[in-house]
């Protein structure tokens, strides 16, 4: 179950657990709105306190920029809240993983942890991988793991972020800069956005 606690005028949620459904004791607790829109350092400091203590270091930096994140977007409900802050905990470890990683060279030295996303193999092709090393250079990056060039380019146009230059012809952003999906900033975005519109799982935030 979830635990709320009041701080400086305003319930805290202090656990991750996430019911489908509220019953008429639990909204009757629960407003429905947070009431700032910027999350205050004691609000910060009383969830990374309930965090694994393996996470917290980087809890306190994700925590704050996850809340201010979602209610920039619209996301205020406090049910819906720590479902983004459990998503980012069990996902990433609160931005401890924000790039997949490879398992390293193998014998011939080449490491070929994506080989299975590179084109011409099904989930290569599920992906949008059209180019060698595509598997590699598109790996799951973010808080929640977007993968694969056509996930790229569509949270590059979901993000309204301005095509780059390459050798004269207009690249999206993130195809032309893997590496920037992995920007906690962005990072954020992509969670928040992606839960709050259902583009992950089909299924919207709002539904909660």
């Amino acid at each position: 179950m979830m635990e709320f606690r009041e701080v400086d005028g305003a319930d805290l949620i202090l656990g991750s657990a996430i019911e489908d459904t509220a019953d008429e004791s639990s909204s009757a607790r629960v407003p429905e709105l947070a009431p700032a829109l910027h999350a205050s350092q004691r609000e910060v400091d009383a969830i990374v306190a309930i965090v694994p203590r393996a996470y917290r270091a980087n809890a306190a930096w994700a925590v704050p920029l996850l809340l201010n994140t979602a209610r920039a977007g619209g996301v205020t409900h406090l049910r819906r809240i720590a479902y983004l802050l459990a998503t980012a905990q069990h996902a990433s470890h609160f931005g401890a993983r924000l790039e997949e990683r490879g398992a390293g060279p193998g014998s011939d030295g080449v490491d070929r942890s994506f080989d299975h996303f590179e084109p011409g193999t099904p989930q290569g092709s599920t992906l949008g991988n059209t180019q060698p090393g595509d598997g590699g250079r598109f790996r799951g990056r973010g808080f929640v793991y977007v993968r694969g060039r056509a996930s790229y380019a569509t949270w590059s146009q979901r993000l309204a972020l301005a095509d780059e230059l390459v050798d004269g012809t207009p690249v999206p952003f993130f195809v032309a800069n893997p590496d920037a999906m992995a920007g906690p900033q962005f990072a954020a975005q992509t969670l928040i956005r992606g839960m709050r519109d259902g583009l992950f799982t089909g299924i919207a935030l709002g539904y909660y």
